[in-house]
C-alpha cells in the first residue's frame, strides 16, 4: 500500500511560498513550484486549489502579477490548518469486510484500535498545532 503524498507536498508548496515571501516575492506561478517538487504543474494546482477553500493561499490569473502566495504571514498559519485543509478523512480505517461474529478477536479488535487511532491522531493535531509555517521554513533552510 503506498502512502498519500499531497499532505508532504501542500507542505513543501506552503514553505516555497514562505520562503518567496520572505523575500518580497508577490506572485509564483504553480509551473515555479512544480519544478521545485518536479511534477506537473496541474497537480500542484490542484493542491493549492485545496489549500485555497481553506483560505491559506490566494490566486491571482492572467497578466504578469499571475500566480499564487500565501494568504498570511507565514508565522500565523498551522501547520494544522494545512493538514485539516488536506485531511478529510480519519486517517485510520477500519476492515472493510464483515469480521467473524464467532471470533473474540474479530467483535473486539476494531473498539480497541479505535482508541489507538484517536490517540494517535490527536497527537499529530496538538504537534501540528504547535507549529507554523514559518517554523517549517527556519527548519528546511537551518536544518
Amino acid at each position: 500500500m503506498s502512502a498519500n503524498s499531497r499532505l508532504t507536498v501542500a507542505f513543501h508548496l506552503m514553505t516555497w511560498l514562505a520562503n518567496k515571501q520572505l523575500n518580497n516575492v508577490e506572485w509564483v506561478p504553480s509551473e515555479q513550484m512544480a519544478i521545485s517538487v518536479n511534477t506537473n504543474p496541474v497537480f500542484i494546482r490542484r493542491i493549492l486549489s485545496v489549500l485555497k477553500k481553506a483560505n491559506l493561499v490566494q490566486v491571482q490569473h492572467g497578466g504578469k502579477q499571475a500566480g499564487w502566495k500565501l494568504a498570511r504571514k507565514a508565522s500565523d498559519i498551522l501547520l494544522l490548518e494545512v493538514f485539516e485543509a488536506l485531511e478529510t478523512k480519519p486517517l485510520f480505517d477500519m476492515h472493510h469486510s464483515i469480521l467473524n461474529p464467532a471470533c473474540h478477536i474479530a467483535q473486539g479488535i476494531q473498539p480497541a484500535l479505535r482508541d489507538v487511532y484517536d490517540d494517535v491522531e490527536d497527537s499529530i493535531r496538538r504537534s501540528f498545532s504547535q507549529k507554523s509555517v514559518a517554523d517549517l521554513l527556519d527548519r528546511t533552510l537551518n536544518g
